[in-house]
């Protein structure tokens, strides 16, 4: 694997929501065989670059689930 070939994922949000964050972005992640990481409402990971906007499209949608049930 070429590390040029690699995005990063950053994500956060504020400690008032009480989101996990870093299984939010892991439930993502690992559908495109990234790996990722972090602490409370903060986390970050890699996937190769071909595969960053639909993984960002499917946090998104996930963050929708959790605010409309």
């Amino acid at each position: 694997n070429n590390e040029s070939n690699k995005s990063t994922i950053f994500l956060s949000s504020s400690k008032e929501l009480g989101l996990d964050i870093p299984a939010l972005l892991l439930k993502v992640l690992v559908q495109f065989n990234g790996k990722g990481g972090g602490k409370d409402n903060f986390a970050q990971g890699s996937l190769e670059s071909r595969f960053a906007e639909e993984a960002i499209n499917k946090i998104k949608s996930e963050i929708r689930k959790i605010f409309i049930s």
